[in-house]
């Protein structure tokens, strides 16, 4: 089973940005597949039952970036 995420993120202001916090978040077991859009200012996620919306949190803090 597969669970689709879909959180706001702030402080992306250009592709590196999300590109960096698609890599990241792509790196993390569980993790199926990671839509990020800095134009939207959105990330769409795709994982397994055993990543939690804390986990995505704590990742996309790690990148400095906020989760509204």
């Amino acid at each position: 089973m597969t669970i689709k995420h879909v959180v706001d993120i702030v402080g992306m202001t250009c592709g590196g940005c999300s590109g960096r916090l698609q890599k990241v978040l792509m790196e993390k077991s569980g993790i199926i597949s990671a839509e990020v859009s800095h134009e939207l200012g959105r990330a769409t996620i795709h994982s397994t039952t055993s990543v939690t919306e804390l986990d995505i949190r704590k990742i996309i803090q790690s990148t400095g970036f906020e989760m509204k």
